[in-house]
């Protein structure tokens, strides 16, 4: 049912999800990205920790993204 609810808010602009550690962040990203995977989406998933970019611009540029990315 989380990964339902998150499909939904992908589909209609996207999302923030917080919480603390071992809450199951993680998991339930994991679960839907196998789930939009599964139904022949695209999916880049990332830790934000691992990224230098400060900006979507400078986000594309980073990862080697042709296309735009909203916000």
């Amino acid at each position: 049912q989380c990964s339902t609810a998150m499909a939904t808010m992908v589909e209609t602009g996207g999302f923030v999800l917080v919480g603390g550690p071992g809450s199951g962040k993680s998991g339930a990203l994991v679960g839907l990205a196998q789930s939009l995977r599964s139904s022949g989406q695209d999916v880049l998933f990332f830790a934000v920790q691992d990224l230098e970019a400060r900006s979507l611009g400078s986000l594309r540029q980073e990862l080697g993204i042709v296309h735009e990315i909203s916000d």
